[in-house]
């Protein structure tokens, strides 16, 4: 680490976290980027802490950069190109940094903030280009906590090798710049996604359905992140990464944060799983829903074996002895909470959305929130090691593609669309 940002930090703490991380996002050339993450290596040998450094790192780089927009947006073009060569911004920038905008539009003031050079700009053309303020705030304020997070989980993370971190850093632009050309592929593949149905239609074999192409891939990305995981497991590689989730996680920890895990926990419990069986089952009863039936039992059944089964395979050991009755509760991998919270909420979101289409997407948002939600309980009261908690989900999501598989072959086939089912 260079010797004056260490001196720096002894002498002004948390401010040079501010005022660095500001002034670039204002517009000015200071290494912003660096100074966040070096605030991150001193997060992790205790002397500053590390939710403060996100913080005041997140709200630093938005209000950075909404002083940025209204420069460049009080100021106009003609004053950008006037002064911007004292801070660096020349003509021929300004002219790539508004054609990257124009091409990528939102999206760009999310990632723009992730790549150097143009994260010092970005704000200050927003204005100029006259983005609109309210969407910029957003998407802004968005970028800015991710960013913040990112940056110093990745000083706190590899902060002991400081030349491995400035590899890792240097190497973000060219990945930032690689994920916003997936976005863009991703949007030009949705916007001719009929066209390409049909091809991949008249591909499939005729007893395939699209629906059931899409559980064959979601199985496959499952089974393929169960089989990553555990052989880490089985080969003690996860140390590293369970050791550096869990330090973040328990940054947190207060009286407040004692309570709210205990109760997210108790959300995910065999007895919470279990009433939440039954409220669905009974839901579907008065339905008189057969294939849901069925398939929720399949379900309800299949979770419990398969967890019971990958924990007498691996039989890891958890954080913290829990063995109070066999040996069976003693051993982690994988986290039946998180597979019964991913595989149960999942399905019962699923069914809920067959029957109500209009919020099929907050249900699966709830679903998801309470899955991640469990999980961070688990690891924050030292029950799991995070690994067991990406295990359970992926183990979780198997057997949640397979109900649903089940639910549409008991069916006609296929799932239902948006179009045909009442609400």
């Amino acid at each position: 680490m260079p010797l004056w940002l260490a001196h720096l930090f002894a002498r002004f703490g948390y401010g040079v976290v501010a005022l660095g991380v500001f002034l670039e996002n204002l517009g000015v050339p200071v290494p912003g980027e660096t100074i966040l993450l070096a605030a991150g290596f001193f997060a992790r040998r205790g002397n500053l802490r590390l939710v403060d450094v996100m913080v005041i790192g997140a709200i630093a780089a938005i209000l950075g950069d909404n002083f940025g927009y209204f420069i460049g947006r009080r100021g106009g073009r003609a004053f950008v190109l006037r002064y911007g060569r004292y801070v660096g911004l020349t003509p021929e920038r300004l002219a790539s940094v508004d054609r990257f905008f124009a091409r990528n539009g939102t999206a760009a003031v999310f990632f723009a903030r992730f790549i150097s050079g143009v994260r010092v700009f970005a704000a200050v053309f927003c204005g100029v280009s006259g983005f609109p303020w309210q969407r910029f705030v957003i998407v802004n304020a968005a970028g800015g906590i991710v960013w913040a997070v990112t940056i110093t989980m990745l000083g706190y993370s590899f902060g002991s090798s400081w030349q491995m971190l400035e590899h890792r850093v240097g190497t973000a632009g060219i990945l930032i710049v690689i994920l916003v050309a997936l976005i863009v592929v991703i949007g030009l593949v949705l916007r001719r996604r009929d066209r390409i149905t049909l091809r991949i239609r008249e591909w499939l074999p005729s007893a395939v359905t699209m629906h059931e192409l899409w559980l064959i891939l979601a199985s496959l990305i499952a089974v393929a992140l169960f089989a990553k995981v555990s052989e880490d497991v089985v080969e003690h590689e996860t140390s590293i990464f369970d050791a550096t989730v869990t330090d973040f996680v328990l940054q947190v920890k207060s009286p407040v944060a004692d309570v709210i895990m205990r109760v997210l926990n108790a959300v995910g419990s065999g007895i919470a799983i279990d009433i939440a069986i039954v409220i669905v089952l009974v839901w579907i009863l008065r339905r008189r829903d057969h294939a849901a039936l069925w398939s929720f039992l399949f379900l309800a059944i299949t979770i419990q074996i398969v967890d019971a089964a990958l924990k007498l395979g691996f039989h890891r050991a958890r954080p913290v002895s829990v063995s109070r009755y066999t040996f069976l509760y003693s051993a982690s991998y994988p986290s039946g909470h998180a597979m019964n919270a991913v595989a149960v909420f999942g399905m019962a979101a699923f069914l809920l959305a067959q029957r109500y289409p209009r919020f099929r997407w907050y249900g699966a948002a709830v679903a998801g929130a309470l899955a991640l939600a469990i999980g961070t309980a688990r690891v924050y009261l030292r029950l799991h090691w995070p690994t067991d908690i990406l295990g359970g989900y992926a183990a979780g999501a198997l057997v949640l593609v397979c109900a649903v598989y089940l639910y549409a072959r008991l069916g006609d086939g296929e799932l239902p669309s948006r179009h045909h089912i009442s609400a």
